[in-house]
């Protein structure tokens, strides 16, 4: 028996496949260029912070938010080489064309997205436990959770990147974006302090943070390796991003379409 399969998934199988192949090819360059700042922050965070006082397990902290800082820089990053083109070359012209839904087009690069987040962002693990060692626990991991989370998170990235591309309208915008909403994002989404230390600041603030899928995505992480009384509640974290991601997979693809005028 022969297995077949339909045209438009043949389609978006090859350029799923050629996106990759480009990407094997300079993987160990942005390789190297991903662990550069975890294994600087492991040091830091991990060996010196605690000379300041910090808790022992600081650098784990720190680290574990440095993925999905990685999750957000790969968004902007993918989100800024469409953009050019779309203001360039527009190659995308030739993709939107294709005998295929264009739904299924925004599927394939989403889909390229979260397979770049596992090989970049795996290794980020890898590299601050071999540097923390004990320092880095593992007593309450949860590879189950870390997985659900791992995926949600580079979900909801992937489709913020869609969002990108369709409100960004060139890269001069691109850094105001960084400087006006990432930023923002990182300093007051728990990356250098867990959410209940915000709350005791200011209850207000750390409220308005749980709509920021920065704190849920580093906070949820941080459950599934670090356990129960180092973060929020995982399913919370886990349940408010993918509200999120509902919202903002509708809103890009709608204001896609107004981009790029395409037809469904």
């Amino acid at each position: 028996m022969t297995f077949t399969i339909s045209r438009p998934l043949h389609i978006w199988w090859q350029l799923l496949k050629r996106d990759l192949h480009v990407f094997r090819g300079v993987y160990v360059d942005y390789l190297i260029n991903t662990l550069l700042w975890p294994a600087q922050a492991s040091l830091a965070f991990g060996y010196v912070f605690p000379l300041m006082g910090m808790p022992y397990t600081y650098g784990a902290f720190v680290l574990l938010a440095s993925l999905v800082y990685k999750f957000l820089y790969e968004s902007y990053f993918q989100a800024s080489e469409v953009v050019a083109d779309i203001n360039n070359l527009r190659s995308i012209d030739f993709t939107l064309i294709l005998p295929l839904p264009t739904w299924l087009l925004f599927a394939k690069n989403v889909a390229y997205f979260m397979i770049r987040s596992v090989l970049l962002g795996g290794p980020i693990i890898l590299i601050g436990k071999l540097i923390l060692q004990d320092r880095f626990p593992l007593g309450a991991w949860s590879p189950l959770y870390s997985f659900i989370i791992f995926l949600t998170a580079s979900l909801f990235f992937a489709l913020f990147s869609l969002l990108l591309i369709a409100t960004v309208r060139n890269q001069i915008a691109f850094e105001h974006v960084w400087v006006r909403c990432f930023d923002v994002l990182t300093t007051w989404g728990s990356y250098y302090f867990p959410w209940h230390v915000l709350y005791q600041f200011s209850p207000p603030v750390a409220y308005i943070t749980l709509a920021n899928p920065f704190t849920l995505a580093a906070e949820g992480l941080r459950y599934s390796f670090l356990g129960r009384g180092h973060a929020l509640s995982f399913w919370p974290c886990v349940g408010g991003l993918w509200i999120e991601i509902i919202l903002v997979g509708i809103i890009a693809y709608k204001m896609l379409k107004q981009r790029l005028d395409f037809v469904d």
